[in-house]
């Protein structure tokens, strides 16, 4: 009778402990896991540090080109901003190109430029990290800054993480970009 007893204890023991009525989701795909963080805060602070090095990245970049430092300023470029600067040719003369201000649009026209206000804007004192009806395609990788201008416009500059840095991503003219001014 006890092996009896002993036998059905052990059979209720390993049924009961290995059943569960509960079934956990799968976890998702590792492209769409996060990294989280559990001290408060730092999520923000990690974003603002991203927006900050953009930042600094994207501010080298027009001091580099308002000097005419146009081999160092390309390197501050990500590979489709200079190959829409050598219109899809040899990407190695990009500061030959930035030198002479002209660019081949892939439709064959010649286009003028000034390299500082067409890639970045002319002044970027007022940079900022976003501005009102303008939504935004951020992701670690990539920022979006805006350069205000006169007149409540704004010029958008997007810097993406290329090889590790912070590089400026321009594949088209740019455009401004009407900001709503402050209600009084």
């Amino acid at each position: 009778m006890r092996r009896i007893v002993a036998l059905t204890s052990l059979c209720m023991f390993v049924f009961c402990g290995c059943w569960n009525p509960y079934r956990l989701p799968d976890p998702p795909p590792p492209a769409e896991r996060k990294d989280v963080s559990l001290i408060p805060g730092e999520e923000e602070r990690a974003k603002e540090r991203l927006y900050l090095e953009a930042r600094a990245s994207a501010i080298q970049l027009h001091s580099l080109l308002s000097q005419q430092r146009y081999v160092e300023a390309s390197a501050l470029m990500s590979s489709e901003t200079k190959a829409f600067l050598a219109a899809g040719g040899d990407t190695s003369k990009i500061a030959d190109i930035l030198a002479a201000g002209k660019m081949k649009l892939p439709d064959g026209q010649v286009v003028e430029f000034e390299p500082v206000s067409m890639l970045l804007a002319e002044d970027l004192s007022q940079l900022k990290d976003s501005v009102a009806g303008q939504e935004e395609q951020e992701t670690d990788n990539r920022k979006e800054l805006f350069a205000l201008l006169p007149d409540n416009k704004a010029q958008k500059i997007v810097m993406i993480r290329e090889a590790g840095k912070w590089v400026l991503h321009r594949t088209r003219l740019p455009k401004t970009i009407d900001v709503p001014s402050p209600k009084s």
